[in-house]
C-alpha cells in the first residue's frame, strides 16, 4: 500500500531562483552539499569529505592515506580496525560510525555514485571513478586490515530492488551476490569480518524534499509525498533480503539492519515518531540527526561482533 500525503507548500521561482516561503527543517545538514561539510570526529579532529572521497571521474588516480580518514582513533595495543567504504550513503552516516570505544579505530572512505558491488553496471557520470574505487582504492584499503578487523560496506541498494523486476535487474542481483561472495572469501582467507549496511526504504521515489514533510499553513499548489508502508517495503525487498540471508551463512559476513529505525507506525516516511527528520535531501541520504540516533545500536552491533564472533577457518 502506498500512502500519499498532500502537503501545503508555497514555492516558486524568481529569476530562475527557487523561493520557498513555508516552514523549513531546523537542521544545519540539509542537501547533498552537506555531505562534504567538515565533520568532527571522536577526538575533536576534523574529517573533510574532499580528502576522503572520490567525487567525480576527475578524481581517478587520487591517493588516499587511510590515517587521514580516521573518524574514531585508537592507541590501544591490539586494537580492532573498521574501514567504512561505499558511496555517498556512507558519508551521510558519519555520526553513526563514530565509535566511542578506545579499542576500535574507524576510517571512512567513500566514492560518489559508486555501485554497491564491483561488477555491477555503472555507465553514469561516475563510471571511471567507480572502476578506480573498486579495482584499486578498496584493494589497497583491505591491505591495511589485519586478522579480526572489519571492512564495512554502506551503499544505496535501492537499484537492486526495482518496483518492477526485469531480467536485467535479476542479473544485477545475481552479480551483486557473486561479488559479495568473492569479497567475503578474500577477507575470510585473512580472518577479516565483512559488514554490510542493510537495505533502506525507497525514499528517493517519494518525490519529496525534507521541507515538504513538514506541516505547512498554506497550499495554493499542493505537492504530494508518496511513502511506502513497511509491509510493501519488505515485499519489494524480498529478493535482496533472500540474497543477504544466504550470505549470512558465511562465517565472516554480517548485516547491520536499520529498516525498523526508519519506518514509524508502519510507514516509511521522512520523520520518525520523535519528530526527527530522517533524510537530508530528496535523494534519501540519511540526516545527521538520525545518524546520531543510530550510533548506539551500531555501537552495540560492532561490540557484540568483535566480542563474540571469532573467525576460525578449521
Amino acid at each position: 500500500m502506498l500512502f500519499v500525503f498532500c502537503l501545503p507548500i508555497l514555492q516558486f521561482k524568481i529569476f530562475s531562483v527557487d523561493v520557498f516561503l513555508g516552514a523549513r527543517i531546523d537542521s544545519n545538514h540539509l542537501g547533498v552539499k552537506s555531505l562534504l561539510y567538515p565533520q568532527i570526529d571522536s577526538e575533536d579532529m576534523t574529517w573533510t569529505g574532499d580528502a576522503c572521497t572520490l567525487m567525480s571521474n576527475a578524481d581517478v588516480g587520487k591517493k588516499f592515506n587511510v590515517d587521514d580518514c580516521i573518524i574514531s582513533s585508537s592507541n590501544v595495543a591490539g586494537k580492532k580496525k573498521v574501514i567504512i567504504i561505499g558511496n555517498s550513503f556512507a558519508a551521510s552516516l558519519f555520526p553513526m560510525f563514530i565509535f566511542k570505544d578506545p579499542s576500535v579505530e574507524t576510517s571512512l572512505i567513500a566514492s560518489w555514485g559508486a555501485s554497491p558491488a564491483p561488477n555491477l553496471p555503472n555507465d553514469g557520470p561516475w563510471s571511471l571513478s567507480n572502476k578506480f574505487f573498486w579495482n584499486e582504492v578498496v584493494l589497497e584499503l583491505v591491505q591495511t586490515l589485519n586478522e579480526g578487523d572489519m571492512l564495512f560496506l554502506a551503499s544505496d541498494l535501492a537499484s537492486l530492488s526495482p518496483s518492477r523486476p526485469s531480467q536485467s535487474s535479476i542479473n544485477s542481483l545475481m552479480t551483486f551476490e557473486r561479488d559479495l561472495e568473492n569479497i567475503s572469501d578474500t577477507l575470510l582467507s585473512r580472518k577479516i569480518h565483512f559488514g554490510l549496511l542493510g537495505p533502506a526504504p525507497f525514499l528517493r521515489e517519494a518525490n519529496c524534499h525534507p521541507n515538504m514533510a513538514l506541516e505547512q499553513y498554506f497550499a495554493p499548489n499542493p505537492n504530494a509525498c508518496t511513502f511506502y508502508s513497511l509491509a510493501d517495503t519488505l515485499r519489494r525487498l524480498g529478493a535482496i533480503n533472500d540474497v543477504l540471508e544466504r550470505l549470512k551463512s558465511r562465517k565472516n559476513f554480517h548485516v547491520f539492519n536499520i529498516l525498523d529505525d526508519l519506518c514509524f507506525n508502519e510507514i516509511c516516511s521522512f520523520i520518525d515518531g520523535d519528530g526527527t527528520i530522517l533524510y537530508r535531501d530528496e535523494f534519501s541520504h540519511f540526516s545527521f540527526e538520525i545518524s546520531e540516533k543510530l550510533q548506539a545500536s551500531y555501537y552495540s552491533w560492532v561490540a557484540n561482533l568483535f566480542g563474540t564472533q571469532k573467525l576460525d577457518l578449521d
